[in-house]
């Protein structure tokens, strides 16, 4: 008998180990991938916290700050009805905004040049008869005329022919002053529809940083100035990052509001701790964590007031990310670079800004070695002119425009 063939065991699994072992394998896979991405904002306010506890020997960071009524923060209010601005029209042209400021634009450059033209003709006149009166030409003339053209003095020198200039100016002065008068008349309407634009929306032209006489306005700008000058006589560390944590403290409790100004005012309280960090503190990490936190997460509500959104206020979230990328590229942390910059994509698709955003982002990737992404967004630049300036810039990313 062989009894190599019956001294075989068969090893039996336990189910139980094994499906420990896939948590496991699950766990640890999840946390190498959440170490190495992005990072939740609950997560990076813990490191916020923790940070700022060990470095200010603090644990509660409570301010005296005069918060709104409870009552005002639990219920959002009503709505102001702004009109459309896609539908508004001008009552004296019916003409939308964007055809008036254009209008406006084109005619107000044309009444410059004929105005330039109108005092240039004077300045000549004026020269001219210096010149029959047998004087010597006035430096502060001729500086004059130099600073608004470009020309040689066209002056002769006969005096017959000087006279004749003269009058020739003036018959110009009169055609180019009736010229311009004609220009002003076609100005006015549109101006008139201007103004009439701005009052129909002024409630919802107000930026970040706009201040008014509301009692939280007030009470913020009196925190902040404390704080400021508080900073200026901290000696150490240990106390600006106490004040950045009572910054920090501040905004938390006035994101938890329902009313646009209070998470307005929670939005610029954070972007104050997160400034402070950098030029107080000198502490670009934190500066970026904060970003990181607090303006990533909550950076549409600068694109709100009074309830409502409106086409300059995007430009105030544009220059929040903006701010953004700056701290995260003062720690070379690309995956929030890009984050950002996707955002900024996605929530100002109409930036001018679009395509360099298109460009930087290609760069990233083409560094990185994906050239998938990298030719994905190059493909997405809408603006051909930016090509050129592309080709200047970054000539790493030429193959890609190739294609």
């Amino acid at each position: 008998m062989n009894s190599n063939s019956n001294n075989t065991k068969h090893i039996k699994l336990n189910p139980k180990v094994l499906v420990g072992a896939a948590v496991g394998i699950v766990i640890v896979v999840g946390l190498i991938l959440f170490l190495s991405g992005p990072k939740p904002a609950w997560f990076v306010k813990l490191q916020i916290k923790s940070y700022l506890k060990n470095n200010s020997g603090k644990s509660n960071f409570a301010a005296d700050f005069k918060f709104p009524p409870k009552s005002e923060m639990e219920k959002a209010p009503e709505k102001k009805k702004l009109p459309d601005e896609k539908s508004w029209r001008g009552s004296q042209t019916k003409k939308d905004f964007y055809t008036l400021r254009d209008e406006y634009i084109k005619l107000k450059l044309e009444a410059f040049d004929i105005e330039r033209d109108i005092n240039e003709a004077k300045l000549l006149i004026r020269i001219a008869n210096e010149r029959l009166a047998n004087k010597k030409d006035d430096p502060i003339l001729l500086t004059a005329f130099r600073e608004i053209s470009t020309n040689a003095l066209p002056l002769p020198s006969d005096a017959t022919a000087l006279q004749e200039k003269v009058k020739s100016l003036e018959n110009e002065i009169a055609e180019k002053s009736k010229l311009l008068a004609s220009k002003e008349e076609q100005i006015k309407p549109l101006l008139a529809d201007l103004i009439e634009y701005q009052l129909a929306f002024k409630d919802a032209f107000k930026g970040l940083d706009a201040e008014d006489n509301s009692p939280l306005s007030v009470a913020q700008n009196e925190f902040i100035r404390n704080l400021q000058q508080k900073f200026d006589e901290a000696t150490t560390y240990a106390k600006m990052y106490e004040y950045i944590g009572q910054e920090l403290w501040v905004a938390e409790r006035l994101f938890e509001s329902k009313n646009p100004a209070h998470l307005l005012a929670a939005l610029r309280m954070a972007r104050q701790a997160a400034r402070d960090a950098m030029e107080w503190a000198q502490n670009y990490w934190l500066a970026a964590r904060i970003y990181e936190a607090y303006i990533l997460p909550n950076v549409e509500i600068a694109g709100i007031s009074s309830g409502a959104g409106n086409r300059r206020n995007r430009f105030t979230i544009e220059g929040l990310l903006n701010e953004c990328v700056n701290a995260f590229q003062m720690n070379e942390e690309q995956e929030n670079e890009i984050r950002a910059y996707k955002m900024l994509l996605a929530l100002v698709p109409d930036s001018p800004r679009a395509d360099f955003v298109r460009v930087q982002l290609a760069s990233i990737y083409d560094e990185r070695g994906d050239t998938g992404k990298a030719e994905k967004y190059i493909k997405q630049i809408q603006n051909t002119n930016n090509v050129n300036f592309i080709v200047r810039r970054f000539p790493n990313l030429q193959k890609y425009m190739n294609k």
